[in-house]
């Protein structure tokens, strides 16, 4: 049973509407079904316990209520894909991309490990950018040193800066954009790389998946992820990036 379901039976038996210990066919008549064993089960024990009315009644509003948080983190959670799909009830993964970035008020984070056709890709954040001169919009992206190439770290940023601003971005103003200088590191052995894919909006939502930023990753790869509306958990996600940032662990790059 729903918590509703549970509710609304704790309110019948308070009121009389239904006898307890109860059957089967009056909570039909009730409108309530018992739709699996767990539910065949919390009634049966309740019985049991041959408990008083009200008892009865304050423990079915206290499990109502436990079912009720646990529908609200259900709710909160989904499971987004792209490329293939064989069941269905799966968003999008560039529908959900889409939503981190509409639904932000203040604040965007996204990072990413690899960009490619960057002017498609992220078009709706620079639109949204546009629209609204007050959000905050932070790129953290990966920055390689290609083997053999000996350059300086100055300069391997200065041409990801230029490579972004020419050819990635759609246009308008830019974002605070973020690496990881640990993945130029002169010592191969020493070298990391800023994989992680995670878009959040505010606190309010937060996409977690394996998808990178670009139109095969959105439109046609195998790629999974949540889109999760808890804000405990994206505003953990935001704060371990700022705390990043503000370590020094992710530096800026210059635009």
């Amino acid at each position: 049973m729903r918590s509703s379901e549970l509710a609304f039976l704790a309110d019948a038996i308070e009121a009389g509407r239904v006898r307890w210990p109860t059957q089967d066919v009056n909570l039909r008549a009730l409108g309530v079904e018992l739709d699996d064993l767990d539910d065949c089960q919390v009634l049966g024990n309740l019985s049991d316990l041959n408990a008083s009315l009200p008892l009865v009644v304050w423990i079915l509003r206290a499990i109502a209520r436990e079912r009720q948080i646990a529908e609200k983190i259900i709710a909160a959670v989904e499971l987004v894909a792209s490329g293939p799909r064989v069941v269905s009830g799966l968003r999008e993964m560039a529908e959900a991309f889409r939503e981190v970035i509409d639904r932000a008020q203040r604040r965007i984070i996204i990072t990413g490990f690899a960009l490619h056709n960057g002017r498609s890709v992220l078009r709706r954040l620079s639109e949204r950018m546009q629209e609204s001169p007050e959000l905050e919009v932070l790129l953290c992206l990966d920055i390689s040193r290609h083997p053999g190439d000996t350059s300086d770290e100055q300069s391997l940023v200065g041409r990801f800066s230029e490579k972004f601003r020419v050819n990635e971005w759609p246009g308008g103003r830019f974002p605070r954009l973020f690496y990881d200088p640990r993945s130029l590191s002169s010592d191969s052995s020493a070298r990391s790389v800023l994989h992680a894919k995670v878009a959040a909006a505010d606190h309010s939502c937060v996409l977690v998946s394996s998808a990178n930023l670009t139109e095969s990753a959105f439109n046609r790869n195998i790629e999974i992820g949540i889109l999760c509306s808890l804000r405990n958990v994206a505003a953990s996600v935001v704060e371990h990036i700022d705390s990043l940032i503000r370590t020094g662990m992710l530096l800026p790059v210059p635009l």
